[in-house]
């Protein structure tokens, strides 16, 4: 905001002639004022408007200098007026001779910020502010809640006022004569079973009480053991709600056994290894090795080169994408290099498939036949064999040639024990 020029306030008296020659008479001072029209007396016909005179807020030229309202000797103070109440701020002035925007004559406001606080303001006596600026409140407010003790029902307890939400306590918490009513209170949902959670679709407005529940969710209302809060346990039953049955739990008892170990770590990774429950019974399951989620389908079997049939091993109800051979005890004959000469090696792993694999076929002669029928082979922990193929459900032998199939080559000396583990 631009404002005029400040005014000043010294007074400008008549000119007084000098002390030892006698004042010389104007030849044209129509008004007796001592200023000659002629020279510079502005209005000879007023004696209080001559260049002696002081200049006042009027809208003239008292001083005949030129301007008007310039360097008043009593301006008028102007309060500024941020909030346009009528009133100013004290800390705020400008003097001047006419009201310009943004200013009031009035002084005194408390808070320019606020236009409901001024001293024309008319205070209630349950006023907490001191809205006409006497620096005095009349309301009083017991509990600080924000409410005068005139329009609250309990200034003794901050939670109830008529500014406060109707709960379920038994309470008239917002002062409106009625108890448990309105939008704040709960909604509420039929509890048949009492297990603290309702059927969602029986909700309602109320406060809960003997068969209903302020939590709703509940998937099946007639079964206290079944509800939102409810531990997931292993019984063909969605005990949490959560859509999903035996989830987590998949394997822990006969009652959800799990296909094989895969399905057991896919439905709870932190699974760790022991036993669990298979569709082809208590079976013991590996979960760190290589990811975990192997099925031990032979613990300890015992490989001799000596002997003069395989160990076979009825992998019928798995399906299995992967073998681990894991070595126990023993030594087979040396001359294995394994998994790189696996068709010529003629200790263990030299022969391993099944019929369907077109290894071990009775018209087969499987001394000479080359191993070419797993995608990959590969070692892991020194000689263990990690063998990788196509999936596949069947019975498997494994063996030395001559304990297979009773080849006329010589003898390997020596035996081992190993553990047989499948996944998919």
């Amino acid at each position: 905001m631009v404002f005029a020029l400040l005014f000043a306030c010294t007074t400008v008296g008549p000119k007084e002639a000098d002390s030892g020659d006698s004042a010389p008479v104007p030849s044209d001072d129509a008004d007796g004022d001592g200023y000659d029209a002629s020279v510079d007396d502005c209005d000879d016909g007023n004696a209080e408007i001559n260049p002696g005179a002081d200049e006042h807020c009027d809208g003239i030229d008292n001083d005949c200098d030129g301007e008007v309202d310039d360097l008043v000797v009593d301006p008028i103070t102007l309060y500024r007026d941020v909030d346009d109440d009528g009133y100013g701020d004290d800390d705020h002035t400008y003097p001047g001779c006419t009201v310009i925007e943004g200013y009031t004559t009035q002084g005194g406001d408390c808070d320019d910020s606020n236009p409901v606080i001024n001293p024309g303001a008319v205070e209630s006596e349950c006023s907490l502010s001191d809205f006409n600026c006497d620096g005095l409140v009349t309301g009083v407010d017991a509990d600080a809640d924000g409410v005068a003790a005139c329009e609250d029902c309990n200034d003794g307890d901050a939670s109830i006022s008529p500014a406060a939400d109707e709960l379920c306590n038994g309470i008239d918490d917002d002062c409106d004569d009625e108890i448990d009513e309105g939008p704040g209170v709960d909604a509420i949902f039929v509890d048949a079973d009492g297990d603290g959670y309702g059927e969602s679709t029986t909700a309602t407005t109320g406060c809960a009480s003997e068969g209903y529940s302020s939590v709703g969710g509940d998937c099946d209302d007639t079964d206290s053991s079944v509800s939102p809060g409810a531990a997931e346990v292993c019984d063909r039953v969605d005990n949490d709600c959560d859509l999903s049955i035996d989830d987590g739990v998949l394997g822990t008892a006969s009652a959800c056994p799990g296909e094989d170990c895969a399905a057991v770590i896919a439905d709870n990774p932190s699974a760790a290894s022991g036993e669990y429950y298979l569709t082809l019974g208590l079976s013991y399951c590996d979960m760190s090795t290589g990811g975990g989620g192997w099925t031990l389908m032979a613990d300890d079997l015992v490989i001799d080169a000596a002997t003069s049939s395989g160990s076979e091993i009825n992998f019928g109800l798995l399906r299995w994408s992967e073998m681990w051979i894991a070595y126990g005890t023993g030594a087979l004959s040396a001359g294995c290099a394994y998994p790189d000469d696996l068709a010529t090696c003629v200790a263990l792993g030299a022969l391993i498939g099944s019929e369907g694999l077109g290894l071990m076929s009775p018209s087969l002669d499987v001394c000479d036949a080359a191993y070419v029928d797993y995608s990959a082979a590969y070692t892991i922990s020194g000689a263990d064999i990690f063998l990788s193929r196509a999936e596949a459900r069947e019975a498997f032998e494994i063996g030395t040639a001559e304990a297979l199939a009773g080849c006329n080559t010589s003898d390997n000396s020596g035996s081992a024990t190993v553990d047989v583990y499948i996944r998919r």
